[in-house]
């Protein structure tokens, strides 16, 4: 049996300047199978410097007495906030799902009875999470608002993520403790905004050209919006550069149709809107994603080439300098691409389905792991995922699973049980 040196202990403490995590939790199946997870593995991960940090978890639509178990299990260095808006976040994760949605279709492949995921109205759930995120991303704002002084970076983050390691090598201390003065010019990047993106170092087990999964259909360096670190050495900068990563993620996936901030845009905007989400929501895979991209551009597409080409992706290798005002008197943020492989990583893993040496988080993306996780099916597959591809993801959602379910009580418990749906390819269930 292979030791996993990752789970180990006697680790060093982590090190790096104090952060701000933020991330959103809606539904409360998913906050059971992937927020208090994360959670755990944050605690998990960073032992007593677990304290030095926080982590703000923006909630909707969850079970009261999910979040009061999770809030006497993580305090003091979780906190959890209600969201605006929590009326229809249960369709974002499966709350109100379909009477087909989840379940399994099964087939005999290689003599082997194996199911795969039935995957359907994705886009209409993804377009729900990233206007989702929006909401998060403005709670973000506000949290800071009367914190900023605190922290030397704030960590956007996905919650169906799990902390294998702490990022200390991308996120140096800045000098600043939680009730000292001096603030946040001191932070020790060169960054104002990182965002995570695939390199040619990517390897899958499903592909044999690394091009298959780390460039996009027009050759540019594809992008992960699922960890987004802004550093606050300059909170100005770093509160306007959210603002605008939530409201242009609203009108690239709206094509400008959608109010937000109180801004109502003209039929002449709303076409620029347009060409923006054609040239960019279907190329980065969503608006988050195409929104991080404008912003990078500084509102001028013709400008990614030089700056994130697959050949040519400057600001993987150094910052690069963008203009993240829409309007008016330019704002200049320096961006920073750092590597989705050790950020970030959503995929399927080489070598057996085992960590690298270097994986700090790992991002269980997409409804392949909603499907395995929440109804503890390990015979599913599909063109990306399999068992044998993810075995210490696996492992490791399973230990920081087990720490939460031990502090809720069993009447809680009892109502979040896993139970699989198996159908065969007529639809027959076979689940017996």
């Amino acid at each position: 049996r292979r030791r996993k040196a990752w789970a180990a202990g006697g680790r060093a403490a982590p090190s790096h300047g104090r952060t701000l995590f933020a991330t959103l939790c809606a539904g409360s199946a998913f906050f059971d199978n992937f927020c208090a997870p994360f959670l755990a593995s944050f605690e998990r991960a960073y032992g007593a410097a677990a304290f030095r940090h926080r982590v703000v978890v923006f909630f909707a639509n969850v079970d009261r007495e999910l979040v009061a178990a999770a809030l006497e299990r993580f305090q003091p260095w979780a906190r959890f906030v209600p969201m605006d808006g929590e009326q229809d976040a249960g369709e974002v994760y499966g709350e109100a799902s379909g009477p087909d949605d989840g379940a399994f279709v099964c087939d005999w492949v290689d003599g082997v009875r194996t199911c795969g995921v039935v995957n359907e109205n994705t886009q209409g759930r993804k377009a729900k999470v990233d206007f989702r995120d929006t909401l998060l991303q403005t709670g973000i704002i506000r949290y800071l608002e009367h914190h900023e002084s605190d922290f030397c970076y704030t960590m956007y983050i996905d919650s169906d993520t799990l902390f294998v390691r702490p990022p200390d090598k991308y996120l140096p201390p800045c000098g600043l403790e939680p009730h000292e003065e001096h603030g946040s010019e001191e932070a020790g990047v060169e960054w104002d905004v990182a965002i995570t993106a695939y390199g040619r170092d990517f390897s899958v087990p499903w592909a044999d050209d690394v091009a298959d999964v780390s460039r996009t259909r027009s050759g540019f360096t594809r992008i992960n919006g699922g960890v987004v670190i802004v550093s606050m050495r300059r909170a100005e900068v770093a509160k306007h550069f959210l603002q605008m990563f939530a409201f242009c993620s609203v009108w690239i996936e709206s094509s400008g149709e959608q109010e937000v901030g109180g801004i109502i845009w003209d039929d002449a905007q709303k076409q620029q809107w347009k060409v923006w989400h054609d040239q960019l929501n279907r190329e980065f895979l969503g608006a988050a994603q195409a929104s991080l991209i404008l912003l990078l551009s500084s509102f001028d597409v013709g400008r990614l080439p030089a700056i994130i080409g697959y050949d040519s992706c400057r600001v993987c290798h150094e910052p690069v300098e963008a203009n993240i005002a829409l309007e008016g008197p330019p704002i200049m943020a320096t961006f920073r691409a750092l590597p989705a492989r050790e950020l970030n990583n959503p995929d399927s893993m080489p070598n057996g389905g085992a960590f690298a040496d270097d994986l700090l988080i790992v991002h269980l993306k997409g409804f392949w792991w909603r499907q395995v996780l929440s109804k503890a099916a390990y015979n599913v597959y599909d063109a990306h995922r399999r068992i044998e591809w993810n075995t210490d993801s696996i492992f490791l959602h399973h230990l920081v699973h087990t720490v939460w379910r031990l502090v809720l009580p069993d009447a809680v418990s009892e109502r979040f049980p896993r139970k699989s749906r198996f159908i065969d390819a007529q639809g027959w269930d076979i689940g017996d």
